[in-house]
């Protein structure tokens, strides 16, 4: 039995494909900028003067700050990992069909906890003004008040826009018609 292949998982993979290779390429650059210009021995004490510093920057930046090696290696897993899924997707893979939903799953809640932990460093920055001096209070909260809803307001489009279009993704990715064209690949 000879399945008819549906357009929307080949663009679909394909979609995919370019923007993680592109990302995947672009975290090799980075890999070279970050470990090449910056030994892991001065990133330390980057990390040890960081934590240092009076009055303590928000513990995220903090946490940041002392796993930039995980975060980096985490962030260019979940790329690689989205290209080889892609891949397979193109090819018909079940393997690669059920990855591609687990990822755009955790795509999802990362776009969230992103949402947010913006928040939380906004409110943080509100907290910064409130300890600086009157003067410099009056200008830069207002500002930085303006600049921060703005943000929000982009960021929680973007994310309800992306997490919806990941979620549709994932509901045509589970559906028979194209389930069924990953049984017989």
């Amino acid at each position: 039995m000879n399945l008819q292949r549906s357009q929307f998982v080949t663009v679909l993979a394909w979609i995919f494909i370019v923007l993680s290779g592109f990302a995947s390429f672009i975290a090799i650059l980075q890999a070279i900028m970050l470990f090449g210009f910056m030994p892991l021995d001065e990133l330390r004490a980057a990390t040890e003067t960081a934590n240092q510093v009076e009055p303590q920057p928000p513990w995220v930046f903090r946490f940041m700050m002392s796993n930039v090696i995980w975060i980096f290696l985490t962030m260019w897993l979940a790329m690689f990992l989205t290209l080889a899924s892609s891949i397979a997707l193109l090819f018909r893979k079940n393997w690669g069909r059920l990855l591609f939903i687990v990822l755009m799953l955790l795509g999802i809640i990362w776009m969230f906890a992103g949402l947010a932990l913006q928040v939380y460093m906004i409110r943080e920055g509100q907290s910064m003004f409130a300890s600086a001096p009157a003067a410099a209070v009056h200008e830069g909260d207002a500002m930085f008040t303006y600049f921060s809803y703005g943000i929000m307001v982009v960021s929680t489009i973007m994310t309800f826009a992306f997490g919806g279009l990941f979620g549709w993704i994932i509901k045509k990715l589970l559906s028979a018609p194209i389930r069924a064209e990953f049984q017989n690949a």
